[in-house]
């Protein structure tokens, strides 16, 4: 039954959940935050439940555009058993943070910024990179045409000499400095940071306790889900959802998880956007492919993004690298994506029944 709460197109999967949404009772809210060939692209916002309540429950898709297919799939899967479910809480669903990139195939937005770590509320850190990056520069964002690069052997010689941990926490940590480069974090707030910022603030005014869930996909074993709670994050807040979730949860520490400290976070950056509230949130990463193939994957579809459109042109959705792209953030296989369904459904109802739970 999962299978079928995946698309393969930004418009099909958009109006799939915007039907599902309506039929659940819950009402729309679309912010255009960027335009492609004349068309509207929109953040899709879908509310329910009682506006002066002081719990809310939040499930955000697409912060990484292509990775939004999974969210989506799972935002599917929980319209259809709210359907017949009440809650105290206060329902909201972000239906693709970044509709360019998911409609594009791409991680980053339309300037090239990963949403993921854009939410800086201080305009004096959008600056510098870690020297790491800087050395590592012209590995990760090649200009070339890719022939005769050795790409694995490089990278498995760059891991032998810094290790795993430091390498993942050095390239994906989030930079400032180069705006071709992956995981660039851009110079301001970006139109799609303000529009939810801007909601969340309107709609969870009255809100004390929010549960917040930003599904990613790309670390991890295959098939497998990781909740990564903020390395910062109160150690009371971390022990109540481990005390719901088990095992499950880990903090986002490159030395003790699949993840990395990452700057300008979305779930790092929550609990300031909601200052009022206590917020428990995590980003529920499903495991792909090893890290080496989803490194390369970025990095041969970035290097063909940016050749195309410094020659005026637009990469093509068929091109190898997007299709390469997509496999990586969203396997074809049949049985990854059931049990992700799956596991994104047991999330999600396992923190809305904390949030309602929670004394106050």
């Amino acid at each position: 039954m999962g299978l079928a709460y995946f698309h393969a197109d930004f418009d099909v999967s958009r109006h799939a959940f915007q039907q599902a949404a309506i039929k659940s009772g819950f009402a729309l809210t679309e912010v255009e935050v960027s335009q492609q060939a004349g068309q509207a692209l929109t953040v899709c916002f879908a509310e329910a439940g009682d506006p002066s309540s002081d719990r809310a429950i939040v499930h955000i898709s697409g912060t990484h555009g292509v990775e939004g297919f999974v969210g989506s799939a799972i935002q599917l899967a929980v319209l259809d058993k709210l359907a017949s479910k009440g809650s105290s809480a206060r329902r909201i669903f972000v239906h693709a943070l970044n509709p360019w990139g998911m409609k594009n195939l791409r991680k980053a937005n339309a300037e090239n910024v990963d949403l993921n770590r854009n939410f800086i509320f201080s305009p004096q850190k959008f600056a510098g990179a870690p020297e790491a990056y800087k050395k590592l520069n012209s590995f990760l964002n090649p200009k070339g045409s890719g022939c005769c690069e050795f790409f694995l052997a490089r990278a498995l010689a760059l891991i032998a000499w810094h290790g795993m941990p430091a390498m993942r926490q050095a390239v994906a940590g989030g930079q400032y400095e180069f705006e071709e480069g992956i995981f660039f974090g851009g110079r301001q707030l970006a139109a799609e940071s303000r529009a939810i910022i801007a909601f969340l603030q309107e709609k969870l005014k009255r809100a004390r306790l929010v549960g917040a869930i930003d599904v990613h996909s790309g670390l991890g074993q295959y098939g497998d889900d990781t909740l990564l709670v903020d390395a910062a994050s109160n150690a009371a807040d971390v022990e109540v959802l481990r005390e719901r979730f088990k095992d499950r949860v880990s903090l986002s520490l490159p030395e003790s998880s699949v993840a990395y400290v990452t700057s300008g976070g979305l779930t790092e950056g929550l609990p300031k956007i909601l200052d009022r509230a206590r917020v428990l949130a995590f980003v529920q990463e499903f495991g792909t492919y090893s890290a080496l193939k989803v490194l390369q994957a970025m990095r041969d579809e970035n290097r063909w993004h940016h050749r195309a459109r410094r020659a005026g042109q637009q990469l093509a959705l068929r091109h190898s690298s997007k299709a390469q792209l997509l496999e990586v953030f969203c396997p074809a296989d049949q049985e990854w994506r059931q049990k992700v369904v799956e596991r994104g459904c047991s999330a999600y109802m396992g923190l809305e029944g904390l949030i309602q739970g929670v004394k106050l």
